[in-house]
């Protein structure tokens, strides 16, 4: 049984005023950007976990952790901003 028209769910595109759908978009193909995979979200896990785990044992793992959280954050907003 054939859905009735009203039922229907039209497709709405948001896009600035003046803007032309590309040909993509017009064959009802829509793309997305993603960024491309990275390791500095595990080392910044991994330096928030040394953190933490400093603080129930030894000093030492805490500034392990905040150095290893500073230079993953620091890559990773590096990477983010270049590409």
């Amino acid at each position: 049984m054939k859905p009735a028209k009203s039922d229907r769910i039209k497709r709405v595109a948001m896009r600035p005023a003046g803007q032309d759908r590309s040909d993509r978009e017009r064959a009802g193909q829509v793309s997305f950007h993603l960024p491309s995979p990275s390791v500095w979200p595990v080392v910044v896990a991994a330096g928030l976990t040394l953190l933490m785990f400093g603080f129930i044992t030894h000093p030492g793992f805490v500034a392990m952790g905040i150095l290893l959280m500073i230079l993953g954050l620091g890559r990773w907003v590096g990477e983010l901003l270049r590409g």
